[in-house]
């Protein structure tokens, strides 16, 4: 119970915050672009804001309101392949200076944003983390630019993609270390925010409560504010649902209470790591279907496949289907909103009788041994 006594004091500490808007302004200039039209992209909220700039005399100029520093993506047409390039910068509410070179866009420069500068030392540290995997990709994914139909460069991208998600898994370890090491910085709030649908909520908390004050009530803090204050955790009541499962029969969650243990296991016929963990799993079902009853949620948006994988995989437990998620991220109807926004699966939620989640699982392969130690 005890992060529900934390959240208790986070809903009474934490007070309404707005981040308010501020100017900013990019005078940038690009080389083989005259006339043609550069593009900025920022996600706010659930929009995606966008803006164009013509070039003239190879210069181009971005200017508006942004509620503090924030991330955005710059995007051009490349006038030689006509293939779209793209960057990433940290921008703030000041007037900034860009330089961007077509075929040498690693070598852009932005003056005027500590905060890119900060993204950029990241960015550097995550670099050197993995850089045999990232220089190898680039190199493939120009061949594979050259040889588009190439099969054994694509196997050879698959191959070194997939090692890179092993080899460089200490990733999140740099992040960590790098939020800590840099608390007063919109970036390390960025990726606070970013990670705060992936990590366990006790981390996104504590990470969170590692930042400076300011970036707490700066705009993503904020955003990680409010998905702190509605996360579904350990000690908490279980949102009650009631939806129809693949026999077109109701399933309410509130009808197991005082009977048995619930386990949601939120899936999908397309998610090769649920899959993988469907043997362990239906041998743990097997062994105690007495006491525990498992409720899958696909997330699979096509009807036949969801059909098919449960047949294919011989599923035994009750299927529901909750599609996709929907635009509107507070749909309290769609279940993945109700466990507050699941956007990476498998993901698992352990209730117990009395109706309390007692455990959440995260990552595959599942943890069959501490699921078993959960209940009594």
């Amino acid at each position: 119970m005890r992060t529900s006594i934390l959240f208790y004091i986070l809903l009474q500490v934490f007070q309404p915050a707005i981040a308010h808007s501020q100017e900013f302004k990019i005078n940038g200039s690009i080389d083989q672009m005259e006339g043609k039209k550069v593009f900025i992209a920022q996600i706010l909220g659930r929009d995606r804001v966008r803006d164009s700039a013509v070039v003239n005399n190879g210069k181009f100029i971005f200017k508006g309101t942004i509620p503090g520093p924030i991330m955005l993506t710059l995007s051009f047409r490349d006038p030689q392949n006509r293939e779209y390039k793209e960057l990433s910068l940290f921008i703030e509410p000041s007037e900034m200076h860009m330089v961007i070179q077509v075929n040498n866009l690693r070598a852009f420069t932005l003056e005027g944003s500590k905060s890119h500068l900060v993204q950029e030392k990241y960015s550097s540290i995550m670099y050197a983390h993995c850089q045999y995997y990232i220089d190898e990709l680039n190199k493939i994914r120009k061949d594979l630019e050259i040889n588009p139909d190439n099969q054994d460069i694509k196997r050879r991208l698959i191959y070194i993609d997939s090692s890179k998600s092993v080899n460089c898994g200490g990733i999140r370890n740099v992040t960590k270390n790098f939020i800590l090491d840099n608390p007063n910085t919109g970036v390390s709030s960025f990726l606070v925010n970013l990670y705060s649908t992936i990590w366990e909520t006790d981390t996104v908390l504590k990470y969170y409560n590692g930042l400076s004050v300011e970036m707490q009530n700066a705009y993503y803090g904020i955003l990680t504010r409010n998905h702190l204050l509605k996360s579904v955790t350990v000690g908490m009541k279980a949102p009650e649902f009631s939806k129809r499962d693949v026999n077109n029969t109701l399933i309410n969650l509130a009808d197991y209470k005082g009977k048995k243990y619930v386990l949601l296991d939120f899936w999908a016929s397309w998610c090769i790591p649920c899959i993988s963990e469907l043997p362990e799993l239906k041998e743990f079902y097997k062994s105690h279907k007495s006491q525990v009853e498992i409720l899958g949620l696909s997330m699979d948006e096509d009807v036949s496949d969801w059909k098919n994988s449960i047949r294919m995989h011989n599923i035994p437990w009750r299927q529901i289907q909750i599609g996709i998620e929907p635009e509107l991220k507070t749909d309290r109807n769609y279940l993945g909103n109700l466990y507050t926004g699941v956007s990476s699966i498998p993901r698992q939620f352990l209730i117990n009788p009395e109706g309390i989640i007692v455990g959440i699982f995260l990552s595959a392969p599942m943890d069959i041994k501490k699921l078993v130690g959960l209940i009594k």
